[in-house]
């Protein structure tokens, strides 16, 4: 199978949990983390498939995707609010807030994770050799 292919299905898999998730009366942030985690996963792989690789990309990737993250993360509430409809919302402004004093946070682990994934590289280039 193709990356592309890969890629979609991915993403498919990614966009059927979503939906999975969407009917629960869940008020917890845990599970919107890892769904917006995983849409920013299947986000950077598309961005590595498409630029050239270079000692720097990948940890500059892993961070954009980290901050990208708890945006996912509000987008994912807004949508489940709006779709649930309750006089009150299923998420407090607090829950929201706490999502944008972690973007610090989400971003150092998409970098180191970024660096990580460059130390892997630029190793299995070595044993190869």
């Amino acid at each position: 199978m193709k990356p592309q292919q890969q890629l979609r299905l991915a993403f498919g898999l990614v966009l059927l949990a979503v939906l999975a998730w969407l009917p629960f009366e869940d008020t917890r942030l845990f599970w919107s983390l890892i769904l917006a985690a995983a849409i920013s996963v299947v986000l950077a792989v598309h961005w590595l498939i498409r630029i050239p690789a270079g000692f720097f990309v990948l940890p500059v990737i892993g961070a954009v995707a980290g901050a990208i993250t708890p945006v996912f993360t509000a987008g994912l509430l807004l949508v489940k609010i709006g779709l649930h409809g309750h006089a009150a919302p299923d998420f407090t402004w607090e829950q929201f807030l706490s999502l944008f004093y972690r973007i610090p946070a989400w971003i150092l682990g998409g970098l180191l994770l970024g660096a990580g994934a460059t130390l892997l590289q630029s190793a299995s280039r070595r044993w190869r050799k």
